[in-house]
């Protein structure tokens, strides 16, 4: 008889509760397409990476086209047979589909796929703009119907006008992102005839979220994670000395919209935020101004060049988007020149330690498991999760265990979870180690173990 044990562990971070110490960044620069400049829009949940590059060579002059970066190399994605020599991708998804727009004259949204860009149909009019896709493939942004541009969304049955908050068809609205659980974000006129933050949950009816100050003035969302945590950008209802309105980097959760925090900054904006409730974003004094990479964590704002090891040659403009691993991308300057960036997160080296020392731990339970099994003949089936599922009507037996060890405020927390999607958390190493002694598998069984390691953008109309 055969017991199967397959054992994987992965380093996780917490949801965000309270502010929690930060990691240190290592930096990928992101290759160009033969030019000087890059940007870096995207970052799928596997690391993939979209934006837009110049190219060597152009027509009059070298030209910025999409690319998707896959860790090592950039490729050029083209553009869209009758555009201009222009394309950006602003997403990509972990299959590596990536969507966009192609000629910035009279923009056309794209979706890309194996090699193969293709146009995506309009609401009528001629033009439009793929801000996002998950990875059920489904994609949103905005398209013109002849007399003003909605926030739409494409799945295989075509392009769908979203809605608004005002209950029209006539009146501009975008869709910037849409996440894991179908959550669509972007701005669209309120009952107050307002442009405001806006939230398709589930892509169904239009919510407004408000805005900052006194609820009335304009905000718009770019990303939502499956939380519903919502972060963008509001007026304050606040002006300059010189008359400018200024913004601010917002979240919005359960109803409310609470500013974040922007220490030593006038405007700023929040572009990204993953499960773990991490946001990216920028924030600058001049409107329009060179602006400073900024990460949140627990309502704090950190300068993202502080945290990023070996880039004295790097200033940090603007964090666009983060994943779940907690990869961030987007673009600032090295030596002068505008340059895309992936930063990634360096583990601590006490989680290392603790990773180590946990699979050393399970190892010699298995190990010493598998030893007193070779002297017993009884049958019987049992994990020290306890947790067994029977794959046929003989005697074999399959266990899928899973340890997670994440990262919490109080330090470190293990978690064992089982096929049955029971899960028992374990605060230290040493009720862990305890934990799988008392629960080790009983000595009938014996088996083979495997260890498994596992938007800065303006919001003006489009042309139509």
């Amino acid at each position: 008889m055969l017991l199967r044990r397959t054992i994987s562990v992965a380093l996780h971070t917490a949801p965000l509760v309270a502010q929690a110490q930060l990691p240190r960044f290592t930096l990928t620069e992101i290759p160009t397409l033969g030019g000087t400049t890059s940007f870096a829009r995207g970052i799928s949940t596997n690391g993939l990476v979209t934006g837009n590059a110049q190219t060597a060579t152009g027509t009059p002059a070298p030209r910025l086209n999409a690319y998707l970066f896959d860790g090592t190399s950039s490729q050029n994605l083209g553009v869209l047979a009758g555009s201009n020599n222009f394309s950006r991708g602003y997403a990509v998804n972990s299959s590596g589909v990536v969507v966009g727009e192609s000629d910035n004259n009279a923009s056309r949204a794209f979706r890309w796929e194996n090699g193969v860009m293709t146009a995506l149909p309009t609401l009528g009019g001629a033009t439009g703009v793929a801000h996002g896709i998950n990875d059920a493939g489904t994609i949103v942004g905005i398209s013109s119907t002849g007399t003003t541009s909605r926030a739409t969304v494409w799945t295989s049955a075509g392009a769908r006008d979203l809605g608004s908050a005002d209950n029209t068809t006539s009146t501009l609205s975008r869709a910037w992102s849409i996440n894991e659980q179908g959550d669509v974000v972007g701005f669209s006129r309120s009952m107050a005839g307002v442009s405001q933050a806006t939230a398709w949950f589930g892509a169904g009816s239009a919510i407004s979220l408000g805005s900052l100050g006194d609820g009335a003035q304009f905000s718009e969302a770019f990303a939502s994670n499956g939380a519903q945590m919502v972060v963008g950008r509001s007026n304050t209802g606040v002006r300059t000395p010189g008359g400018t309105s200024v913004f601010s980097a917002f979240l919005w959760q359960s109803g409310s919209m609470t500013l974040l925090s922007t220490t030593g900054f006038t405007f700023s904006q929040a572009i990204d935020v993953n499960a773990s409730g991490w946001i990216v974003g920028n924030a600058t004094n001049v409107s329009g101004a060179p602006s400073a990479a900024l990460l949140w964590n627990g309502g704090a704002s950190t300068l993202l060049a502080t945290l990023v090891n070996d880039a004295s040659d790097w200033t940090f403009s603007s964090a666009e988007g983060i994943n779940d691993a907690g990869q961030i991308v987007g673009y600032g300057r090295k030596n002068g020149v505008t340059r895309a960036f992936l930063l990634t997160p360096v583990p601590e080296p006490g989680a290392m330690a603790l990773f180590a020392a946990g699979l050393l731990v399970l190892t010699g339970v298995m190990r010493r498991s598998r030893r007193r099994a070779q002297s017993s003949g009884s049958a019987g089936c049992r994990s020290y999760v306890q947790a067994c599922r029977t794959v046929s009507d003989e005697t074999q037996h399959q266990t899928l265990t899973r340890v997670t060890v994440r990262r919490v405020p109080a330090g470190w927390q293990w978690s064992v979870a089982h096929v049955d999607g029971a899960t028992i958390e374990l605060a230290t190493l040493e009720q862990m180690t305890a934990h799988v002694r008392s629960e080790s598998v009983s000595p009938q069984n014996s088996g083979n173990l495997t260890t498994e390691s596992r938007r800065s953008e303006n919001t003006e109309p489009l042309a139509y």
